[in-house]
């Protein structure tokens, strides 16, 4: 049961990809992508969100106004970091495949890792907001988690809300750069 997720989610990849290969280069083709890279990785770790109880989870604590804000900084902080890999991957489109793809790779998951790092404190602005007895304090921890990179590689039942969405972001990094490549070459 746990390689249909996986399997299915890579036909609609796939799928996804053979419909959209002769489109011109642009904004929304990349934004296509990017559901489509995140909707892959979201089918391939169906599991984890169906066996896991967030009712603990922060987000909770939140009225809807908070809620939706809390959805609307994710959306946004998404669209801009598959923007920002878009862009990379173009800037790595010069160089041979065998050398660009693995080192893209690497760099987009960098500035994942990196966005990831300094995403808590973005999230602690917008509850100070909310919640105007917060103390004004720096909330990032050191950049390399062990833990935290633990949780989020490999998601697993009961794990945060958070660590489970920042899982999906940081594995849709691998087909989207892949797919950026595939186009190229065309």
């Amino acid at each position: 049961m746990s390689l249909i997720g996986p399997g299915l989610s890579l036909v609609l990849f796939y799928k996804v990809w053979r419909t959209s290969r002769r489109l011109p280069r642009h904004w929304q083709r990349t934004l296509s992508l990017t559901a489509a890279s995140i909707t892959v990785v979201t089918l391939a770790l169906s599991a984890v969100f169906l066996n896991s109880d967030y009712t603990d989870d922060s987000l909770w604590t939140l009225g809807w106004g908070g809620r939706i804000g809390v959805v609307a900084i994710s959306v946004i902080g998404l669209v801009g970091i598959f923007a920002a890999l878009a862009l990379k991957s173009r800037a790595f489109g010069r160089f041979s495949p065998w050398m660009a793809i693995p080192l893209d790779i690497l760099a987009g998951l960098l500035i994942y890792l990196g966005v990831l790092w300094l995403s808590p404190q973005v999230y602690y602005t917008f509850y100070q907001m909310i919640f105007t007895d917060l103390p004004v304090q720096i909330v990032i921890k050191s950049p390399v988690d062990p833990d935290r990179l633990h949780q989020i590689l490999i998601p697993v039942k009961g794990g945060s809300l958070a660590d489970h969405l920042a899982s999906i972001g940081f594995w849709a990094v691998l087909p989207f750069t892949i797919w950026q490549h595939a186009n190229r070459r065309r």
